[in-house]
């Protein structure tokens, strides 16, 4: 804080400034509206969110959130941000401004829901709740399973195990087809043979009687 101090000297004027230090202590004031300022600019609110079953709207402990302002950057507060017995997160101090809450740990049993829940803090609010939903996880065979992945994967070895089937039975047939008439071409090849043979050796036997 600057003071002036003047001073009239042999005819002239003499002007002198100090800067002086002053200590200023932080004070809570209510305005007439009811709303509470505190010493650091901002204003004392109640917000509160709540966690409950999408279905059976029962209240959710153990899920935990961030608080982020309107940019996205996470505001740290004095409070817990993990709901409580009650399915609960109480803040008592916040700025004025645009706020969201986003999920970081489902409760148990639960799927993630990391969808930004707005609200707003203003002069003229004071009391702010809003309630968030969880969805219960999927199970099959004691483990958390998505639906779509498992129909894919179902889908390629169904596929994929009916082709190799298919070509088995098409080499089979060819093979059948096949085989027993190569064989009857080879047999009626040496049966031919044969009797060749046999007729050339009774022939040469029956000349070498008449040549005798």
């Amino acid at each position: 804080m600057k003071k002036i101090y003047q001073w009239l000297l042999m005819g002239g004027l003499m002007v002198l400034t100090f800067c002086l230090g002053i200590t200023t202590y932080a004070e809570s004031k209510t305005s007439q509206a009811g709303i509470t300022f505190t010493g650091d600019g901002s204003i004392e609110v109640s917000v509160i969110l709540q966690k409950k079953d999408k279905e059976t709207k029962e209240v959710l402990s153990d899920a935990t959130f961030e608080l982020r302002d309107e940019k996205g950057t996470v505001v740290e507060v004095a409070q817990s941000m993990t709901t409580d017995g009650k399915g609960e997160i109480h803040l008592t101090r916040l700025f004025p401004g645009k706020y969201m809450f986003v999920e970081t740990k489902s409760p148990k049993g639960y799927q993630l829901d990391q969808t930004p829940i707005s609200f707003e803090v203003g002069f003229d609010q004071t009391s702010v709740k809003v309630t968030a939903y969880n969805e219960k996880s999927k199970k099959t065979g004691g483990t958390t399973q998505s639906t779509t992945p498992v129909e894919s994967t179902n889908k390629n070895q169904s596929t994929s195990s009916k082709k190799p089937v298919a070509q088995k039975q098409e080499v089979a047939k060819k093979a059948k087809g096949n085989l027993p008439k190569t064989g009857t071409k080879m047999s009626s090849v040496w049966i031919i043979l044969g009797i060749l043979i046999l007729a050339s050796a009774i022939y040469g036997m029956y000349r070498k009687y008449i040549t005798k």
